[in-house]
């Protein structure tokens, strides 16, 4: 388990794993469409 009290705050801590999965996404599309895509990540790397 991760302690959370060991970082610094505010901060944002996210899964590597749904990151990447995100990311892998958003490339998919970009290379299938040629659509430019913006996103602020903070909190919403995650979804």
């Amino acid at each position: 388990m991760i302690d959370f009290t060991l970082f610094p705050s505010p901060c944002y801590i996210t899964e590597e794993e749904l990151l990447r999965k995100n990311l892998h996404l958003i490339h998919t599309v970009k290379e299938r469409t040629g659509v430019e895509i913006i996103l602020a990540f903070k909190s919403f790397a995650g979804w």
